[in-house]
């Protein structure tokens, strides 16, 4: 062949095989069969096709070439170079030199054949027309066994020349695999399209008066019009590569040894692999199953691999085991995939794989290695009671509505990095090491309750849209939620953290943190870490009043809610966390778990901050009685609940004018004073001040001027007296209490022992 037919014909190769292989993507299925047969015409299985192994081209034959060539034995009777040495010497053929040799018998007590006064030869095309083998169609020749309307299991001589090549496969030595350049002894059905190849099979494989033979095939690119081959043996590198089911494909309990391919295979209706034994690896990548697939109850020996595998309908893996290791990169899945109590020894790929609604994990066990990074998944994904050994990831994964983890085991690490869920449910799950959620969107609910985590927990640069549980959870190692969103919605804060346990360093560091409710319940065993707000752009005052005014407005929702006509108490779920006592309690629970914290790492300044905030808002529940929340509201008027300098000084300077005014006023109504003598406001203003810096010192004349304002008062009458030293009393009292907030202030302040 010239150099230019071979590159015209390599063009149209490389355009075929190109357009073929994409077509596992999103290629219509109905579509797949004609695309399939478009790269079998191209690949020209023609008699005179087959004899185009392109050997002398080297590494430079295209893949239509490559695929028509055979390693034949070093003894067969052709003209090709020899490789190799020894058992593992093979000769350079063709699919033509495989389909002109008469094998001989290996066992002389096995009966002959129609076919034995030619073994060990190469039968010419004249011979092989006698013998019906060759057909002309269209002006070109082709075997029968490429001939789409030939019955295999009709014709003798064909048949007999199956079982010569059969039987000559099984009972060669087959110790070594292909990878290491040994002859193939397979039988090569590359390119077939007879009918009927799996009632041939089973007769020439399923045996009553000898023990069954396995059959070790190669049958690359081959058509197959029914698939009955179940129960049936398959030897070592069994290849079914490119190969097109039509029917449904029934492989149930049969028997694989190592290497098997279906690797580009089109299943264009069920496939059923249940119940078979794999000895060694499997090699299913970019397979498309068009309707449902079975791989339930099987044994997987060795690696198996599905990259980039499709599944039309739904695909059962259930109660499989895979003994090393499982590549599923970028399989696609219909919607209720069913891996549920598989077990994986080893590796598991998943990244990039996509996942429809119901798909189900539930009881499997994954090995070291397992990965999801960047998996999708639809809706209703179920992994319950799974079991993660180290090293899981799943990095970006993204999750529909309804994703369960429930009472899972995770190993020594797990990584939900960067994934996006909808809602997620955690619920008593076990991480036997670090937990990573590392920037993190929970769009939806997000469960976490009565989990254990073993290691840290990395939850920064999380965000939570709606309502999020850590209830009665467990944290032994450092706990790091800095930069996490919170939920904005005030409803969405609490229960958060109730009853959760942080053993070690609990990191909340976030600018322009208030979501307080989400502490109410929480212990914390080691130091708490959170963040002061920005100076200049915003103060804790300003946070506290920015949550508190969520609060209210969700207590003015819950009663608009209550109020409506058709509301239902008893199919309320949310009615214990409704109105101002839950609300309010919610957020004043939440400031005292910080107060306390603050005060066992001796942070007085912020102690007092969050003690204030606390009273502030027990101050708002209806059910706080009236006498302390009015003392509550007067604390905080006086002293800021005992945070301010300035306010118990100024109150008891406002105290002793307003005493002075009272004294002042009394005197000139019993016409003790004038208005025009100044000199008496002054002595008015004495007694006030001797009221609040010598206690109680108006009892008694004594040290009083003769002649004072206040001499005058006390010795009036007896009820003048009698009111003079109430008052007296009272503007003690109150100064004392005024004097003691300003040095508890001040105490405070400089946190002074």
């Amino acid at each position: 062949m010239s150099a230019i037919q071979d590159s015209s014909n390599d063009e149209k190769v490389a355009a075929a095989w190109e357009a073929y292989g994409q077509r596992y993507r999103q290629i219509p299925y109905a579509d797949l069969c004609q695309m399939w047969e478009t790269l079998w015409a191209t690949c020209d299985f023609s008699w005179a096709g087959l004899a185009d192994a392109g050997w002398e081209r080297g590494d430079e034959a295209n893949e239509a070439q490559k695929l028509k060539r055979w390693l034949a034995p070093a003894d067969f009777p052709g003209e090709g170079r020899v490789h190799g040495e020894g058992e593992l010497a093979w000769r350079e053929a063709t699919l033509q030199d495989y389909w002109r040799w008469v094998p001989l018998r290996r066992s002389a007590s096995k009966p002959s054949t129609t076919l034995g006064r030619w073994a060990g030869k190469l039968l010419s095309d004249a011979e092989l027309i006698k013998l019906g083998a060759l057909t002309e169609i269209d002006g070109s020749l082709w075997h029968s066994i490429h001939c789409a309307d030939f019955d295999l299991d009709a014709d003798t001589k064909i048949f007999d020349g199956l079982r010569l090549r059969i039987e000559n496969s099984a009972e060669s030595s087959l110790d070594f695999y292909l990878d290491e350049s040994g002859p193939d002894n397979r039988l090569q059905l590359t390119g077939c399209k007879a009918q009927h190849l799996d009632s041939c099979l089973r007769k020439l494989l399923k045996r009553e008066s000898e023990p069954s033979l396995s059959v070790f095939i190669k049958a690359s690119l081959s058509r197959h019009h029914s698939s009955m081959y179940a129960n049936l043996s398959f030897g070592n590198d069994a290849s079914f590569s490119l190969s097109l089911f039509s029917k449904n494909a029934n492989f149930f309990e049969c028997h694989f040894g190592n290497n098997v391919k279906f690797d580009s295979a089109i299943f264009d209706e069920r496939a059923v692999f249940q119940k078979v034994n794999f000895s060694g690896e499997i090699d299913f990548s970019k397979t498309v199953f068009g309707e449902h697939t079975s791989f339930g109850y099987c044994t997987v020996g060795g690696r198996a691999g599905f990259t980039s595998a499709r599944f039309g309908r739904s695909a059962f893996f259930g109660l499989t085991k895979f003994q090393s290791s499982v590549n599923f990169v970028t399989a696609k899945f219909s919607p209720g995939a069913d891996f549920q109590s598989v077990s994986v020894g080893h590796q598991s790929r998943f990244s990039s794989a996509w996942f429809g609604d119901g798909a189900r994990f539930i009881n499997s066990s994954f090995g070291e290695d397992c990965t999801f990074s960047e998996a999708q998944f639809g809706s209703d994904i179920d992994f319950e009671n799974g079991a993660f050994g180290k090293g899981l990831s799943f990095f970006k994964a993204k999750f529909g509505k309804k994703a369960k983890f429930t009472s899972s085991t995770f190993g020594a690490s797990a990584s939900f990095s960067e994934c996006q869920f909808e809602d997620i449910d955690f619920q008593a799950c076990k991480f036997e090491g670090n937990a990573a959620f590392w920037r993190t969107k929970f769009a939806g609910e997000a469960d976490f309750s009565s989990v254990t985590i073993s290691g840290f927990a990395g939850f920064s640069g999380c965000t939570f849209c709606d309502r999020v549980f850590f209830l009665a959870s467990d944290i032994s190692g450092y706990a790091n939620f800095s930069r996490v969103t919170w939920p904005t919605t005030f409803e969405h804060l609490h229960p958060v953290f109730e009853g959760c346990r942080f053993r070690d360093v609990a990191n909340f560091k976030t600018t322009d943190f208030c979501a307080f409710p989400i502490f109410d319940g929480a212990e914390f065993k080691a130091r708490f870490l959170l963040s002061e707000p920005v100076l200049g752009e915003t103060s804790p005052d300003q946070l506290f009043e920015k949550i508190l005014a969520a609060a209210r407005d969700t207590v003015i929702g819950d009663r608009k809610i209550i109020a409506a006509p058709d509301y239902d108490r008893e199919q309320d779920y949310k009615k214990e966390f409704r109105l101002a006592d839950a609300r309010y309690g919610s957020l004043a629970g939440g400031l005292r778990t910080l107060k306390l914290a603050m005060s066992a790492q001796s942070d007085a300044f912020r102690e007092q901050r969050f003690y204030r905030y606390e009273l502030k808002s027990r101050s708002r529940q209806p059910s706080e009685p009236v006498s302390a929340r009015i003392a509550s509201a007067i604390y905080g008027t006086v002293s800021d609940y005992g945070a301010s300098i300035g306010r118990p000084f100024v109150c008891l300077s406002i105290l002793i004018s307003l005493f002075s005014l009272i004294f002042w006023l009394i005197g000139l109504s019993l016409g003790l004073v004038k208005w025009s003598d100044l000199g008496q406001v002054a002595q008015a203003m004495d007694i006030s001040w001797s009221n609040s810096f010598k206690p109680f010192s108006a009892f008694s004349v004594e040290g009083m001027p003769q002649g004072s304002l206040g001499t005058k008062l006390l010795s009036y009458n007896e009820w003048v007296l009698l009111l003079v030293k109430l008052l007296a009393t009272m503007q003690s009292i109150l100064s004392i209490v005024l004097g003691f907030l300003f040095a508890l202030a001040v105490k405070r302040r400089f946190q002074i022992s």
